[in-house]
């Protein structure tokens, strides 16, 4: 085995051990600690969020006034595009197989410099980015005397209230379940405001969540990237993922309209349960580059809680009122949430239960059926998204009479879905369609609509 000095304190890298059965042994995989402000007095790191807390669209917008900035034309409220998808970005954070200086190849630039890691993400950030323009639009229209700093903001007041509906109103149901919304009291009413806030309530990422609680989506990630025909779910381009990390060629194909169709086959195509399985695209060939070097995403998960020094699975086990698991067994003490097949893996991998890493625990849970996640997930991801309303004094369901939508307002927001903002925000094509809930498939109660007949808010309320 090779020895390995590390050469800064920044440094954390994982060493393959023998009898991996992909990476070779002794292999060192690149691993530097997330940044943090350090306490020289207790030695106390606290990492730093690079992105806001907030549920404010910071992906679309950035993070500071200077990045926002760079990223508007600071003309009629519009964001900067490129035939209508996200502006050209520093060549050097993705992978250009072609030519750099291709007018319709190159990387992109969001409010968040992760946009090109895959095409599904760049995808996304665009049809948020677009949304807002067409707001910003259709508000210059309405109020041609309002200058571009007052259309802007309002355009990502609404876009802002719209991403927030989405994510509590259809997201969240699907993931940790309509029941235990309720439970946590962070469930959308249908009508009228529901003002939470409280002035003590920290809505920053609690850390346990950010290293481990919401990785919980890499589980669900397929090894294929897909181009699907928006009237009928034809499949255009299918490839695989392993070749498309910070490599923007797809993103940039068809036409210009590879979003819309990345979009689209997002929405057709069925998940993969959340479970402890990982797919190959991101445990064997994660980042894989011309030297035909890898990562395992669930490797590096494990590692990034430990270098966050995240508290065990039975810790968490007791905050969240859960048993504590004191033995290797499914029984009374024991894994009471897990299959025994599972803690036989856990008591091969681990000395003591205390010893379980939260992400290997919590993803190894069985489902509760309405839920993607075991009932320790359920907890966590409940709790941060409840302090992630209450703690938020520009919550969009918020009362307050100074930041406040109007009745009419909160009443046409309400009704938008992300079946609202992909019809409105893809090209014009015959017979376009999407499930009426993005995040579900198509069946009894959530039909396919035409997208000829979804039409935005209101904006003369405005």
């Amino acid at each position: 085995m090779k020895l390995y000095k590390i050469c800064s304190a920044e440094c954390f890298p994982i060493i393959v051990q023998q009898n991996d059965g992909h990476f070779p042994a002794g292999e060192c995989f690149n691993f530097v600690r997330s940044r943090a402000r350090l306490n020289c007095v207790n030695a106390i790191r606290e990492q730093v969020n690079e992105q806001t807390s907030f549920l404010d669209l910071s992906m679309v917008y950035g993070v500071s006034d200077a990045e926002a900035t760079s990223l508007r034309t600071l003309s009629g409220g519009l964001l900067k595009t490129v035939l209508n998808k996200l502006p050209k970005g520093p060549d050097e954070q993705c992978e250009l197989s072609r030519p750099s200086d291709a007018q319709s190849y190159y990387c992109t630039e969001a409010g968040d410099p992760r946009s090109d890691e895959q095409p599904g993400l760049a995808s996304i950030h665009t049809i948020w980015a677009r949304e807002h323009n067409r707001l910003a639009a259709q508000l210059a229209t309405n109020h041609p005397s309002w200058t571009d700093e007052k259309v802007f903001q309002e355009a990502r007041k609404i876009n802002i209230a719209e991403w927030q509906h989405i994510v509590y109103n259809e997201y969240l149901p699907v993931t940790i379940g309509m029941a235990t919304m309720q439970a946590y009291n962070i469930h959308i009413d249908a009508t009228g405001h529901k003002d939470t806030y409280d002035i003590s309530t920290d809505p920053t990422i609690r850390n346990a969540f950010g290293a481990a609680i919401f990785r919980f989506g890499h589980t669900l990630v397929s090894d294929k990237i897909a181009l699907a025909n928006l009237g009928d779910e034809t499949i255009l381009n299918e490839q695989d993922l392993k070749f498309n990390f910070f490599e923007p060629e797809l993103y940039h194909s068809n036409a210009n309209d590879a979003t819309d169709n990345i979009l689209k086959w997002t929405a057709a195509t069925p998940c993969l349960l959340s479970d402890r399985k990982l797919q190959a695209s991101i445990q064997k060939f994660l980042f894989l580059d011309a030297l035909n070097k890898s990562a395992d995403l669930a490797t590096l998960n494990i590692q990034r809680g430990r270098d966050h020094g995240v508290p065990s699975y039975n810790e968490f086990r007791a905050y969240c009122n859960l048993p504590r698991a004191f033995n290797f067994g499914v029984g009374g003490g024991g894994f009471v949430d897990h299959d025994q097949d599972v803690v036989t893996l856990l008591s091969n991998a681990y000395m003591y239960p205390d010893d379980v890493d939260l992400f290997t625990g919590y993803i190894s849970e069985r489902r509760i059926s309405d839920s993607q996640l075991g009932p320790t997930g359920q907890c966590l991801f409940a709790l941060q998204f409840l302090a992630l309303r209450n703690g938020d004094r520009f919550f969009y369901e918020r009362n307050d009479p100074l930041i406040a939508f109007t009745q009419g307002q909160l009443m046409e927001i309400k009704e938008v879905r992300m079946s609202t903002v992909f019809c409105l925000n893809t090209a014009a094509h015959t017979g376009k369609r999407v499930q009426l809930n993005m995040f579900r498939q198509e069946e009894a109660g959530n039909p396919f609509v035409d997208c000829y007949n979804v039409q935005g808010i209101d904006l003369t309320l405005w």
